[in-house]
């Protein structure tokens, strides 16, 4: 999967965008520039990835690593991946909220859609 994904953003090996591992519990923080990172659980973060298995996990940064700010594709802010499932995760902690998503019933709860 490495290979697919960098030979297609060129981005994902340049700004070091993905990483891959096998330990049990893996979690995600949303920094303050926008970019998600994998941090131990004595830091703040928003998200774990519970990986019961210990299976080979992919973790892709997408906001400000595989797209920056002038990109239109801001859609999520990270991925992870295992076999060929694929999870697109969408903070909105930092996002605030407009008429179109108080209408889809979204917030600024701080909570990720997966």
């Amino acid at each position: 999967m490495r290979d697919i994904l960098t030979a297609a953003f060129p981005a994902v090996s340049e700004n070091s965008c993905l990483e891959e591992f096998t330990r049990r519990m893996t979690y995600v923080q949303d920094t303050q520039n926008g970019r998600c990172i994998i941090v131990d659980n004595s830091q703040p973060y928003q998200f774990f990835i519970e990986n019961i298995d210990n299976t080979k996990v992919g973790f892709l940064a997408v906001d400000k690593c595989v797209f920056d700010d002038s990109s239109e594709h801001k859609k999520c802010d990270f991925v992870f991946f295992y076999g060929n499932n694929f999870c697109f995760c969408r903070n909105k902690r930092h996002r605030k909220p407009t008429a179109a998503t108080q209408a889809n019933g979204e917030g600024t709860d701080g909570k990720y859609d997966c």
